[in-house]
């Protein structure tokens, strides 16, 4: 897991390393410098720069082993999993904390994912179906209903 800092500022006055700047005097030439040092982005919007801060925001990777390398990636609000930014897992769906989402696949309704289990792809598991163990559900797979695929079960539809 990488956490890149994400900086962004735009107009009115900022607290930063313990100093405020009022938006309504200039940036001294020693403040401008000292924000440009911690890389903070100066927008010049009159012969007096005005800037604004916006919490320090995380973008959060994650390398799911597919060959792809980090990617945009955060934690599933129930149960903790690994869920790529592209896929989609319902706040419903239960997640449990070494499962992981990625590529373009969607866990929705009941469903749960636990265990070192996978789904990618274009995959869906929906309904009150189960994947755990070491099942890999990819490609265009649908597990849905009451299925259970468990263990090291490899499922691969290609439709």
């Amino acid at each position: 897991m990488t956490k890149t800092p994400v900086r962004t500022f735009m107009a009115a006055g900022l607290f930063m390393a313990g100093c405020f700047l009022n938006p309504n005097q200039g940036l001294g030439q020693d403040n401008r410098q000292e924000l440009m040092r911690q890389g903070v982005k100066i927008f010049d919007q009159s012969p007096r720069a005005r800037v604004s801060a916006v919490k320090t925001a995380q973008k959060t990777t994650f390398d799911f082993g597919d060959g792809i390398g980090p990617v945009p990636a955060h934690r599933h609000s129930n149960g903790g999993g690994w869920v790529a930014n592209t896929a989609q897992v319902d706040a419903t769906a239960y997640f449990s904390p070494n499962a992981k989402v990625y590529g373009n696949a969607r866990v929705s309704d009941n469903a749960r994912v636990s265990d070192n289990a996978r789904v990618s792809g274009t995959a869906r598991v929906s309904g009150r179906a189960r994947v755990s163990g070491d099942a890999l559900v990819l490609g265009n797979d649908w597990v849905s209903g009451d299925a259970v695929i468990t263990k090291n079960v490899t499922s691969y539809i290609d439709r």
